[in-house]
């Protein structure tokens, strides 16, 4: 959606989430998805164990992909009349294979005051995407008043590109148990990547071999009266997989990451009751959008730093019923950008989010295999991309039942289920809508 009719005033009112401005005409998406694992477990005794889990995920997307020309730096977004929409796009073609595998050990030894747990693992991946677009015009359209049937202008071949990642990583982790009151754990983690990317069809090739150390550890001191404090630490090191290159080819680098928390957990048994504060700070680096200007391609946004405070409630005041809460403040800023926005609030970052979950057992209402459950969603104010344009607050609304007959479980579940008007966020300057009201049913049987 264009920023005018949604989060701007416009002459013409306000625009309908219903307004469609692709192509009926044209194929639809589609994206077939495969996955076959296993999991292994084998125990020597009951102090040391061997795990390995391995899995082949396959899947592809073929199909257009439309874009309103709505220009970020623009705050219409629309034509000189106010109300006609360029459009762009190209068809898709996709296709990635996924195998990972993961290999650990883990054993418990001591006694008395100290139990101690130790962890060692190796892990791999390997990952190979095929991607490639054609581009084409389409005619303008107007907002207010569509008119369909625009065949596809072709612009020739847009992108074409083959990535191939291979990550393996070692890691250990430590963990100390003193007089059933005192925890603690360290981790470190080796991880080496080479990152491939190939532009075809001249089959020019990008290199990008990287390795990282990272640390994780933590504290935490359990009392008799159940509150737990704790500290903890950890770094994070992720390739940048199945993102579209940089301008020029290049790979985008690995996001870096830094987390510090410390909190205070309670937990009441003989009233049913648990509650958890924290405070935390992260910091990311190497941060990729995808690029406005050049579809196909990604752009480096630079480094943010989320600093905040968390709390969770749970309680159950009846044997039939679970209550739970939690509420979030978070103090966002871009700390370095190549976008000119340093020192703002990332986009569509909410400072403050709440939310409330019950759920009522079957046995309180005459269905001992039953429950129902309702939530509230709180999401406050974000910035948007546009300056001075910011996506307001909303609260949704979901509803669920379930009701179990034997092994199987049937479940109904309303999103958004009083039909809330809200925006998600904004993209390429162009304005989310919130998903409408959306029923899912569900059916789960158990083999045993």
């Amino acid at each position: 959606m264009p920023v005018p009719g949604t989060l701007l005033p416009d002459p013409y009112g306000t625009t309908r989430d219903s307004v469609y401005l692709g192509e009926p005409g044209l194929p639809s998406i589609s994206s077939p998805q495969y996955q076959i694992g296993y999991s292994f477990r084998h125990s020597w005794s009951t102090f040391w164990e061997f795990r390995q889990k391995a899995r082949l995920t396959s899947y592809s997307v073929t199909g257009p992909i439309i874009f309103a020309s709505l220009d970020g730096l623009d705050p219409t977004g629309l034509g000189i009349d106010g109300r006609t929409v360029t459009r762009s796009g190209f068809f898709y073609r996709g296709n990635s294979d996924i195998f990972s595998a993961d290999n650990q050990i883990q054993g418990r030894f001591g006694g008395g005051p100290l139990i101690h747990d130790v962890l060692a693992g190796f892990d791999y991946l390997h990952y190979r995407s095929h991607t490639a677009g054609d581009g084409f015009d389409l005619a303008p359209i107007d907002l207010y008043a569509p008119v369909y049937g625009s065949p596809p202008a072709s612009t020739g071949p847009l992108f074409d590109s083959l990535s191939k990642l291979k990550e393996w990583g070692a890691y250990a982790q430590y963990r100390v148990k003193f007089i059933d009151r005192w925890v603690g754990q360290v981790g470190v983690r080796r991880s080496e990547v080479t990152n491939t990317s190939i532009s075809l069809p001249g089959g020019d090739r990008s290199d990008q071999p990287d390795h990282r150390i990272t640390l994780s550890g933590g504290v935490m001191y359990v009392s008799p009266s159940g509150l737990s404090p704790y500290a903890s630490y950890s770094e994070s090191f992720e390739p940048q997989v199945g993102y579209d290159p940089l301008p020029g080819g290049a790979i985008p680098p690995p996001s870096l990451g830094k987390q510090t928390e410390f909190g205070l957990k309670w937990n009441d048994p003989t009233r049913h009751l648990d509650a958890a504060v924290a405070l935390f700070e992260l910091k990311r680096e190497n941060i990729v959008n995808p690029d406005p200007a050049n579809p196909g391609f990604s752009v480096l946004v630079g480094e943010q730093r989320h600093r905040g405070a968390e709390f969770e409630l749970n309680l159950q005041p009846i044997s039939a019923a679970d209550l739970r809460f939690a509420y979030a403040y978070l103090d966002a800023e871009i700390t370095h950008s190549f976008n000119g926005d340093q020192g703002l609030t990332p986009p569509n970052v909410p400072r403050h989010a709440a939310s409330a979950f019950g759920t009522l057992a079957g046995t309180a209402l005459g269905l001992p295999n039953g429950a129902i459950s309702l939530g509230l969603r709180y999401t406050g104010t974000r910035r948007g991309e546009v300056p001075n344009v910011y996506l307001p607050s909303y609260v949704a609304a979901d509803i669920g039942a379930r009701y179990t007959i034997g092994r199987t479980e049937i479940g109904l579940n309303v999103k958004n289920a009083f039909d809330r008007h809200y925006y998600t966020g904004m993209l390429f300057g162009g304005v989310q809508p919130g998903e409408p009201r959306t029923l899912v049913g569900t059916v789960t049987v158990k083999a045993r």
